[in-house]
């Protein structure tokens, strides 16, 4: 997979993922 994938996949992770870790 090219890095600039990968630096996408995980920006969009990260994005659903702050609502969560908002709550920590």
């Amino acid at each position: 997979m090219e890095k600039k994938q990968i630096d996408r996949k995980w920006k969009n992770l990260r994005q659903l993922a702050a609502p969560f870790r908002a709550n920590d």
